[in-house]
């Protein structure tokens, strides 16, 4: 999942700028190389009563990312219990926010099998992989979560036959057998059909070793 990066002391002067000279947001995001969306909701969370500095702006978004963050499930004890009931049943933080959110819309919707109700409570799936990965190790597995691997298991190593060695080449472990040449150095074929007939050649006589000279 891409991080969204934070605008820079350089880049609020930018927008700063751009404000005090009229220019819209679309403008100012395209000399700034930002999003539009982001110029937007720069003012809007980091102004003050004398309106938007940037050196105030760049002070409010440090002092905000410094302050220790309370996760959702950590205060609201229901929606956690509903949370771990459907991670122990095996379902995915996608799963379980997406369910939330229809239980929610739709009273009518039942709960389903291992779940609890959450009395319309909601939770973003990027919140329940952060809590997921908060606890210290072996907490989940105390609560009675496992979560999947996505390892597989391994199956038996095939060992090489004894007579065909891993080092042999290529043609060493093949088991084709080429046919065999005739006295003309080709093989013959068949007339009738396509097939090859071999033709046996007599083996060589080894020559008697020569006497040793005197």
């Amino acid at each position: 999942m891409a991080v969204r990066r934070p605008l820079t002391r350089e880049e609020r002067e930018e927008i700063a700028v751009g404000r005090a000279q009229g220019e819209g947001v679309r403008e100012i995001a395209r000399r700034v190389g930002r999003c539009s969306s982001v110029v937007s909701r720069e003012p809007a969370r980091n102004s003050s009563t004398r309106g938007y500095r940037a050196s105030t702006a760049d002070k409010r978004a440090a002092t905000r990312r410094r302050r220790p963050q309370q996760r959702l499930l950590d205060d609201n004890v229901l929606l956690r219990q509903r949370v771990l009931a459907d991670l122990r049943y095996g379902r995915t933080p996608n799963q379980i926010a997406g369910r939330l959110k229809l239980e929610a819309q739709d009273t009518s919707v039942a709960v389903m099998e291992g779940s609890l109700p959450a009395g319309g409570e909601t939770i973003s799936h990027e919140a329940v992989c952060t809590w997921i990965y908060a606890p210290p190790k072996g907490e989940l597995a105390r609560l009675g979560v496992m979560l999947p691997s996505r390892r597989t298991a391994r199956g038996p190593r095939r060992r090489p036959d004894a007579s065909q060695g891993a080092g042999s080449p290529a043609c060493a472990r093949s088991t084709t057998v080429p046919p065999k040449l005739s006295s003309a150095g080709s093989p013959a074929a068949g007339k009738a059909t396509s097939s090859w007939a071999g033709t046996a050649l007599p083996r060589p006589r080894p020559r008697p070793a020569a006497p040793p000279a005197s």
